[in-house]
């Protein structure tokens, strides 16, 4: 009873925490959480529960935090990069299309797509 209740207080904490955080920073606290639940659910099979909880977090934190930056990404509806005349990659997030940017390696000047 009181394992719940201390995991229940967990939780209501973390999710505290997470509000007015970015869909990365929510991505990665919640993968962490999960990923370090499963981990030391997986790990006490294996005998080895902190290791467990402590690699699942890791990796869920990174999973979550890649996630939750995809979908920043793919809310704004905006291309990260773009390649110019010369073949050279060009950050041109938050350029609207048709706006004239230049590569800053070559030079060149072309419209963003």
């Amino acid at each position: 009873m009181k394992k719940s209740l201390l995991l229940s207080v967990c939780a209501l904490s973390a999710s505290a925490l997470l509000c007015g955080c970015t869909a990365t920073e929510k991505g990665a606290g919640t993968g962490a959480v999960v990923g370090g639940g499963l981990g030391a659910v997986i790990g006490h099979q294996s005998g080895h529960g902190a290791e467990g909880a402590l690699i699942g977090a890791a990796l869920g934190g990174l999973t979550g935090a890649a996630i939750g930056s995809d979908q920043e990404n793919n809310a704004t509806g905006q291309r990260k990069i773009q390649y110019s005349p010369s073949g050279n990659a060009v950050d041109v997030t938050g350029y609207p299309p048709g706006t004239q940017v230049r590569d800053p390696l070559s030079g060149d000047v072309f419209f963003v797509q």
